[in-house]
């Protein structure tokens, strides 16, 4: 009976690890560059509270893969991704916002260095959204009530420009997370 016990511990504990493992945020911040890693930092002048997507495109594949997305605004409204040295062609989106299409952007990444990348919004076009939703009530027969809303959502034109790289320091230090 022990020893079912120090497995189902030792299985509990893997399995924490590898949850916090995929789980690990994209954004980061380490004091000093990673060997073998170069940085890249996406943000906006002045700074809006944006949940990034990148994809960058797989030559192989042919098609652009997912590299970092993040479901909240990062700290300091800098998003600093960690990628292997090289040049990278780049597609740029937001998750909270519409926008009319994305930014795509030639990029290189150097070992141990930041490549700047300022990501500009403007005005687009407006949608409209249509949300329509069923309803039963209890009471007098089966009465049923759609619910609809209609709305209209503002667009966004994005726009990336690539600064050359600099030395790496950490966010708080750049020159425009002030």
């Amino acid at each position: 009976m022990n020893s079912w016990r120090t497995l189902t511990l030792l299985g509990a504990m893997c399995g924490t690890l590898l949850l916090a493992n995929g789980c690990a945020n994209p954004d980061v911040n380490p004091s000093a560059p990673r060997a073998g890693r170069g940085y890249v930092d996406l943000y906006t002048q002045p700074k809006t509270d944006i949940w990034w997507k990148v994809d960058v495109f797989d030559a192989h594949a042919g098609r652009y893969k997912e590299l970092a997305a993040q479901f909240k605004a990062p700290e300091q409204a800098i998003f600093r991704i960690a990628a292997r040295p090289g040049p990278f062609k780049a597609r740029i989106c937001f998750v909270n916002h519409t926008v009319e299409a994305p930014s795509e952007i030639e990029v290189e990444v150097r070992e141990g260095m930041i490549t700047p990348i300022q990501v500009k919004l403007g005005q687009g076009d407006t949608s409209y959204v249509r949300i329509t939703g069923d309803r039963a009530h209890s009471g007098m027969g089966n009465a049923v009530r759609n619910e609809v809303t209609d709305y209209a959502q503002q667009r966004w034109q994005i726009s990336a420009t690539a600064h050359p790289p600099v030395a790496y320091i950490p966010k708080e230090s750049t020159a425009y997370w002030k």
